[in-house]
């Protein structure tokens, strides 16, 4: 899987705190060095574009979900 540094700075984050709900603000932190004026939208835009590459069906993610009104959680085993 080809990932741009912004989605890889993402996924890595997710995947160092598994099953623990991750905030927008975080995970802007955690790419905001990949990006002139990071915006909330920004996360948005790249977990969906994430999702697009690891998940087997993006549009019922199983590992990147969302946690309404507090962010994400990375899900999968790591083995």
């Amino acid at each position: 899987v080809t990932l741009t540094r912004a989605e890889f700075n993402l996924l890595t984050s997710l995947a160092r705190a598994p099953n623990r709900v991750l905030s927008r603000d975080y995970l802007l932190d955690a790419v905001s060095q990949d990006a002139d004026a990071p915006t909330d939208r920004l996360i948005d835009i790249l977990i969906s574009r994430v999702r697009k590459k690891i998940e087997p069906n993006p549009k019922k993610p199983e590992i990147i979900t969302t946690v309404v009104g507090c962010g994400y959680k990375f899900s999968a085993r790591i083995e």
